[in-house]
């Protein structure tokens, strides 16, 4: 862990499509309020400090730079500066990050782990530790955050820290976040091992890094794959069903234009707009302890609109249909574990 004089050294290794979003979302953070720790009331510091990001292409290197323009754009004093690199300095940047995430492809996940483990002497001696020297309680080991679907934090230790898991230089666990992360949106689930019960410090900082792109929960790793398909895949869910609502009532098409024909239509982008703000409030109650059935009774009558509606997306099916999504989505994800040591992206 950083000396609290200076903010975070964040590394994120093969910026993937998680990974940018996160990223996106830390820069917002930064520029819309810079968050700060304190260690005195008169002395407040950044909580990240630099970002360096690792990527495998010249494409994906303009790819990201394009994503974080905006945000440089209006940076002023005290803004994370951020790096963005080739994948072959994966084992360098991570040499000088206080916490690294993984975000890369699970077809590329071995090939990068086995670039980190190789240079594992070199990183536990960058923290004044041998090779054959344990991690105990207090002191401070590097900390590995995978992005990755469907690999658990223990496969990832044991490949970092020897078949043993002996904790040799990195505590790793798994997050589950979704693209909305890039609006600061996103609930990022956290796998809680033994490990990080007796790091209270280092999972604070992790905490802390995520909660600047939206909500963070520590469960087992046994409810993660249930996890990714409620809090990453469904986000995809929900925007296909906001699009299908509105497509339902809103048609492409010049919006000053009005006939007798366009009457019972709106503009598509006025639709999906409507439709999004109404899946947003239906959310807030939610998250304001109102039950889902009590908003279903509480929009619905007896023989009214909403009851009407209601009778399609029965006879349709629709909710039964995304009980099953969900389900076949946590077992597509455990599947993902299987083929990472496959590939090589």
């Amino acid at each position: 862990m950083p000396s609290r004089s200076k903010g975070l050294t964040v590394a994120i290794l093969g910026c993937g499509k998680i990974g940018q979003a996160v990223l996106q979302g830390l820069l917002a953070a930064a520029l819309q309020a810079p968050t700060t720790t304190n260690d005195s009331a008169t002395n407040p510091h950044p909580l990240v400090d630099s970002i360096q990001v690792t990527v495998r292409s010249d494409a994906a290197v303009e790819r990201v730079s394009h994503a974080t323009r905006p945000f440089l754009a209006g940076a002023g004093i005290g803004f994370p500066g951020v790096e963005i690199c080739k994948g072959d300095r994966n084992r360098a940047i991570a040499l000088r990050a206080d916490i690294v995430l993984i975000g890369c492809k699970h077809t590329a996940l071995a090939e990068l782990l086995a670039d980190l483990q190789g240079g594992r002497g070199d990183l536990c001696r960058s923290h004044g530790r041998d090779n054959d020297q344990m991690i105990v309680p207090g002191s401070s080991p590097r900390v590995l955050v995978s992005l990755v679907g469907g690999v658990s934090a223990e496969t990832i230790a044991r490949q970092m820290n020897g078949q043993d898991n002996g904790d040799q230089g990195w505590l790793v666990t798994r997050a589950v976040c979704s693209v909305a992360a890039a609006v600061r949106e996103s609930v990022t689930v956290l796998s809680d091992t033994e490990a990080w019960t007796t790091h209270s410090a280092a999972r604070g900082l992790v905490t802390a890094l995520f909660e600047q792109v939206g909500i963070v929960r520590w469960l087992p790793e046994r409810q993660m794959h249930a996890a990714s398909a409620l809090g990453s895949s469904s986000v995809a869910f929900f925007a296909g069903i906001i699009a299908a609502l509105a497509e339902g009532l809103g048609a492409e098409g010049d919006d000053e234009t009005e006939n007798e024909d366009d009457a019972a239509t709106l503009p598509l982008q006025v639709a999906l707009e409507i439709t999004a703000q109404a899946a947003r409030g239906a959310a807030t109650l939610i998250h304001h302890q109102r039950a889902p059935q009590e908003i279903v009774a509480q929009v619905s009558t007896k023989g009214g609109a909403t009851e009407a509606g209601s009778a399609v997306l029965e006879s349709k099916r629709v909710m039964e249909g995304l009980r099953e999504c969900t389900v076949v989505t946590a077992k597509a994800t455990a599947g993902l574990g299987a083929t990472s040591s496959q590939g090589r992206g």
